[in-house]
């Protein structure tokens, strides 16, 4: 779902090595035992790997009417017509009830409509009424 999360990628032998090399450039002598200059890097490489998966992530939101608003936010980026089936795909763990019945109150609002009816339906999203202009 996420992707593919390799450890060698954060953790490539260069990038140790270059780490090496700024303590060196500062003065510092490492000594065979001395576990704070990998342990520094180590966090780094973690709090890199942790900003990375934030990110594939985005927030999580656990409030109510949040798949509500997943459904919606899917359904406002579409280009074009677009099926049930593809709301269904971008929104894991949404029911299709639920996601039939998100889908007729946005057409009850009027913000999309049915294009053919059964299994080769088709949805489309209809531009929102130009602004009034705004009065003097």
């Amino acid at each position: 779902m996420f992707g593919h999360w390799s450890w060698e990628i954060h953790t490539d032998r260069t990038q140790w090595r270059e780490h090496q090399g700024h303590f060196s450039g500062l003065g510092v002598t490492l000594v065979k035992h001395d576990v704070l200059p990998w342990f520094t890097y180590f966090w780094g490489v973690m709090l890199r790997a942790y900003r990375e998966f934030e990110e594939r992530v985005g927030t999580i939101q656990t409030s109510r009417g949040a798949k509500m608003k997943i459904i919606e936010r899917t359904v406002e980026r579409q280009v074009g017509a677009f099926s049930i089936s593809d709301i269904e795909q971008q929104c894991p763990g949404v029911s299709r009830d639920w996601l039939r019945i998100v889908l007729r109150r946005l057409r009850k609002e009027g913000r999309i409509a049915p294009r053919g009816r059964g299994r080769g339906a088709k949805w489309v999203r209809i531009a929102p009424p130009p602004a009034p202009p705004p009065r003097d």
